[in-house]
């Protein structure tokens, strides 16, 4: 597992080197993505932070503040993150891969309705634990699991 810093950061430098700047929103919105197919696919959490149940969506709390000073604008530098922590596995760089191919091209709302809808993790967690509890990975991996990345199946084309 990683921090989510660390996952926004890998996100933010591949978007880059595409000519892409993502968004305070978009990052934190497929950085909880990447967790949700990690999970899904592998049964292996990507991220360490908590993904709680906010008002406008899955956020992590951390992430949320090391990013919100962007505002609606692209993330324009590193985020902070532990030196010491271990590098991505083939298999998470391909999960974070994936999910920039396949959502990277929507906007934070679009990515944000995305985890809005019925059925969601974010949808169950607030109508049965509250807005702000903590989203566990088992509703995560539950829901991802039958999703691959692939434009067409998620609705995205």
């Amino acid at each position: 597992m990683h921090s989510a810093r660390k996952v926004a950061n890998f996100l933010i430098e591949e978007a880059s080197r595409q000519g892409e700047g993502l968004t305070p929103l978009q990052v934190i919105k497929l950085v909880y993505i990447a967790h949700g197919f990690m999970l899904g696919k592998h049964k292996k959490p990507l991220v360490a932070d908590r993904i709680e149940a906010w008002k406008y969506g899955p956020v992590i709390e951390d992430l949320y503040h090391q990013v919100k000073r962007y505002g609606r604008g692209a993330i324009t530098s590193k985020i902070s993150e532990d030196i010491l922590s271990s590098p991505f596995s083939d298999e998470e760089e391909s999960i974070m891969r994936g999910v920039l191919e396949t959502h990277g091209h929507c906007n934070g709302i679009r990515l944000s309705a995305l985890t809005h809808q019925k059925g969601t993790p974010w949808q169950k967690t607030r109508e049965t634990l509250g807005q702000y509890s903590i989203i566990p990975d088992d509703v995560i991996q539950d829901y991802y699991k039958d999703f691959k990345l692939d434009k067409k199946q998620l609705g995205l084309i």
